[in-house]
């Protein structure tokens, strides 16, 4: 729904005032409006422009889902309490920060 209602109603005013600013557009943001839907930008209007993190974030957590629903019933529940654990002891929190660092040594190369 985020990310919907902002396609809607967020991103069409940005698109108008980069049309209008580019003399791509004569008029009023009304008279745009039902262009918005008319193509995909940049050729067309249609774009999810800066909201583009909420369709990722809804990928992500439908791929999780399943991790999440296996940590939450019996067989991965011994899995999720030694995470706990993990977490809850000095620097925990900062082994997860090591495969990123790797990452990105790795992909700065």
């Amino acid at each position: 729904m985020p990310l919907i209602l902002g396609i809607l109603l967020i991103v069409p005013p940005q698109v108008y005032v980069e049309r209008v600013y580019r003399d791509q557009f004569i008029g009023s943001y009304w008279a745009f409006y039902p262009h918005f839907f008319e193509g995909i930008y940049p050729q067309g209007n249609f774009s999810w422009h800066h909201l583009w993190f909420l369709a990722y974030l809804l990928v992500y957590s439908m791929l999780a889902m399943p991790l999440f629903n296996f940590l939450h019933n019996q067989k991965g529940r011994p899995i999720y309490e030694k995470f706990v654990v993990l977490l809850q002891k000095p620097l925990g929190l900062l082994l997860f920060a090591i495969p990123l660092a790797l990452f990105h040594v790795a992909l700065f190369w």
